[in-house]
């Protein structure tokens, strides 16, 4: 897929909502010294309109890196490719209960080169101590599964304001640039792995949003039934080159910081990473996180973790 993107850059709107006014008109009459009804006098009626707020671009950036802090149950589906010298495609779908502790994700991967074949599907159960993973490797016999026991907090990796310092992160420089992971920096509580880009974006977040004279808030846009803020920058090659990006656009949703959709463009205007997201609900949306049961492990061998 090709798409070629002139990226312009525009004013962003300030912080406090406008008001604006719409008139809707109601009548009064009147009556003459004779009685008789005189000619109707209008009268005007305002009632305000609030526009959505548009965050600032600290406040956008804050919340990409603390999407935990807003989420409460969160479910849907992505797609995304990930890296630029073994690209892979996953494709996944989600249902996570941040109170409760129980999360779920369904992951395939593919070969970027060939998106029809899956390499591997790995099911995450876990209910905040015990996290079950279903390998099955496409192509090989032998599948397994894993049994861990997890002491997760959601309050693991969170940063305390919008500039995270370089202790605090983990840098992106050549010695690690293998190592570091797609999506979050700190502990991922749901085990969904690369889908993380998505809803915990802080290695992305400071990849690309770090330095804020490099992208602008554009505008807003209704994306899945929630409010996005449109970001588009230009990437720093020290992040960007990695995945072969030049240009991008990011629609983030404004109450969560969760990415919905992400485009990276190479400099030939093609789409060269990317994130896109369906069924997004949130809250008392989201759907019911699936329960393991042990009926799920036949057919895969135990492997034992260190």
């Amino acid at each position: 897929m090709k798409m070629n993107r002139n990226i312009r850059f525009f004013a962003i709107p300030a912080l406090a909502a406008l008001l604006f006014s719409t008139a809707c008109s109601s009548t009064e009459s009147t009556t003459n010294l004779n009685g008789e009804i005189s000619a109707e006098t209008i009268v005007l009626q305002t009632e305000p309109v609030i526009e959505p707020q548009v965050l600032t671009q600290a406040q956008l950036y804050y919340k990409c890196l603390n999407t935990l802090e807003y989420l409460n149950q969160i479910s849907g589906s992505v797609v995304l490719r990930n890296g630029c010298n073994y690209p892979t495609i996953t494709h996944g779908t989600f249902s996570f209960d941040f109170i409760n502790g129980h999360y779920y994700a369904d992951v395939n991967e593919f070969d970027s080169e060939d998106d029809t074949t899956c390499i591997q599907n790995v099911k995450t159960y876990t209910n905040g101590t015990d996290c079950i993973r279903l390998f099955d490797e496409k192509g090989n016999a032998e599948n397994t599964y894993t049994e861990e026991t997890c002491e997760l907090s959601l309050a693991a990796q969170t940063f305390p304001n919008a500039y995270p310092s370089e202790t605090d992160v983990m840098t992106a420089d050549s010695a690690n640039a293998e190592a570091v992971f797609y999506g979050t920096l700190g502990w991922d509580p749901t085990g969904a792995h690369e889908l993380g880009g998505c809803f915990i974006p802080q290695e992305i977040s400071i990849g690309y949003l770090e330095n804020f004279d490099n992208w602008e808030i554009i505008d807003t846009k209704e994306v899945q039934g929630r409010t996005c803020a449109i970001v588009q920058g230009i990437a720093d090659p020290s992040y960007g080159d990695r995945f072969g990006v030049s240009t991008f656009e990011i629609l983030v949703d404004q109450e969560t910081g969760v990415w919905m959709q992400f485009e990276g463009y190479a400099e030939d205007g093609t789409i060269s990473d990317y994130i896109y997201t369906e069924n997004m609900c949130f809250g008392d949306m989201a759907q019911t996180v699936p329960q393991f049961s042990d009926s799920m492990t036949a057919g895969y061998t135990y492997l034992e973790t260190e």
